[in-house]
């Protein structure tokens, strides 16, 4: 923006004859205007722009006092930001600020920094870190512990009875083991659409079984089976121990009924394995069951047992006793069926009651573990 030029003039009182005052001066925006002198004085007309130029002054005084007074004062008293004539900012009067030090001590001073660094690094390194490469100490290392029971000979129990039941032995059959829920269970319906048995476990991964022998003999012999149908099987050892139960005080009680029960259970196991195998080996025919009416009785003593236990029995006992009794049926159901109907698919239904018996008393012992 062009700044305005003022002109001023002042008449001396001597009048024409005498020199007049030098003009004053006006600063606006930290700056001096330089007024312009006109030499005639007698022009009216330059008469007239003199007083409407001191009028303008006056009104640019008025509205801008600032631009008048603070920054006449500080170009007046020689203090300016960044101003060329500011002494504070002459290159004359700037000092370095080690034009004091001599050079020896200025590079002293830089190795002496960096070996105070170097030491203070070292030492957080070796407080922090130790050489161990394996660290045994936890957040709550600083603690003061207690000393654990197997440091004073005492092993921490399970509060409750100690209850022995019978263990139970077996080789199942595997057919593989899958990640996806979805690829076991098509695996499991076209297993079963040939005829043969299927169980899948219910928790990742799934497993699939497809037979059981009471031994490992009576498991060769059905893996053969499989083999001569294409079906790839591994044989697998399967023992549920029941030592080392131990169940609560208000069901001790009921420890006696269990082991009957579970006693009762792997009987009926045990003759249906046999069974089932002799059946199956038989040059894929099939014959009548011996021994039906008996088989049945002990059926139904087996289940009345179990029925009197099951109200005595925790949730997740209780659902174990209940898959068991269930499997049993399934076998059972299938050597009615096949006293009267002869065939191989019922034969393979017993097998798959008689895994899902296995795989429901491992639940039943690890619900007091």
């Amino acid at each position: 923006m062009p700044q305005p030029r003022i002109t001023l003039r002042s008449q001396s009182p001597g009048g024409k004859g005498e020199p007049a005052e030098a003009p004053k001066q006006i600063k606006v925006g930290g700056k001096p205007l330089s007024p312009k002198v006109e030499t005639n004085r007698e022009d009216p007309t330059s008469m007239t722009t003199e007083v409407v130029r001191s009028k303008e002054e006056e009104s640019i005084r008025s509205r801008f006092p600032l631009v008048f007074s603070t920054y006449e004062e500080q170009w007046d008293e020689g203090i300016g930001w960044r101003s060329p004539s500011s002494p504070l900012h002459s290159r004359r009067n700037r000092v370095s600020l080690f034009s004091g030090w001599p050079a020896g001590w200025l590079i002293l001073s830089i190795i002496g920094a960096i070996v105070l660094g170097t030491l203070m690094g070292m030492t957080l390194l070796s407080t922090f870190f130790s050489g161990d490469a394996v660290h045994t100490r936890t957040i709550d290392s600083h603690l003061k512990s207690t000393p654990s029971d197997l440091e004073n000979g005492k092993v921490s129990q399970k509060p409750g009875a100690a209850v022995s039941l019978p263990s139970l032995q077996a080789v199942l059959l595997q057919a593989g083991s899958y990640s996806e829920k979805k690829r076991a269970q098509q695996t499991v319906e076209g297993l079963r659409s040939e005829g043969w048995a299927s169980v899948m476990t219910p928790d990742p991964p799934h497993r699939i079984y497809l037979g059981v022998g009471i031994n490992r003999d009576d498991a060769l012999k059905l893996s053969v089976i499989y083999q001569k149908q294409n079906v790839q099987v591994y044989l697998k050892d399967w023992v549920v121990r029941g030592d080392g139960v131990r169940i609560p005080e208000e069901q001790a009680r009921s420890s006696k009924e269990m082991a009957v029960f579970a006693e009762k259970g792997h009987e009926l196991f045990h003759r249906l394995g046999q069974q089932t195998v002799s059946h199956l080996q038989s040059n894929n025919t099939v014959t009548a069951f011996s021994g039906m009416t008996d088989l049945q009785k002990q059926y139904q003593a087996y289940v009345i047992q179990g029925t009197r236990l099951e109200s005595k029995l925790p949730k997740k006992a209780k659902s174990a006793a209940l898959g068991m009794m269930q499997a049993l049926d399934l076998a059972v159901q299938g050597a009615e069926e096949a006293q009267k109907n002869p065939s191989s698919a019922l034969i393979w239904q017993m097998q798959e009651g008689l895994v899902r018996y296995a795989l429901a008393y491992e639940q039943f012992v690890s619900a007091w573990k």
